[in-house]
């Protein structure tokens, strides 16, 4: 935890505004990680983070493009997460293409 102008909030949900901030993130996940069981990923609190991240800028760019207003609901939920210190939970997958086909080689295209 880390205080910031009015409340001490988690340094998984300090959103980064620097290299700096980028590099301490680093150092905290890479810690946790190790901290983990034969070093199992901190997925609860560093992927549900960074993709909170992702939505507070995505959200931005659609609301300019389609006139909504989702940037404004991603941020209520940022205030909510600031106040309640959750687990988050995230589905995320890669765009493999045809899934019928094996994967490329490194390196090949």
């Amino acid at each position: 935890m880390h205080r910031t102008e009015s409340t001490e909030v988690s340094r998984f949900f300090t959103v980064p505004r620097s290299s700096q901030d980028l590099m301490e993130r680093f150092e905290l996940v890479y810690r946790t990680t190790r901290m983990g069981r034969g070093g199992t990923f901190n997925i609860i609190k560093a992927i549900g983070s960074d993709a909170l991240f992702a939505l507070m800028i995505v959200s931005k760019a659609v609301d300019r493009e389609a006139g909504t207003d989702y940037s404004s609901r991603v941020q209520r939920y940022y205030s909510h997460v600031l106040d309640t210190d959750p687990a988050i939970a995230v589905a995320q997958t890669d765009v493999k293409g045809d899934r019928l086909l094996r994967p490329p080689r490194a390196g090949r295209p």
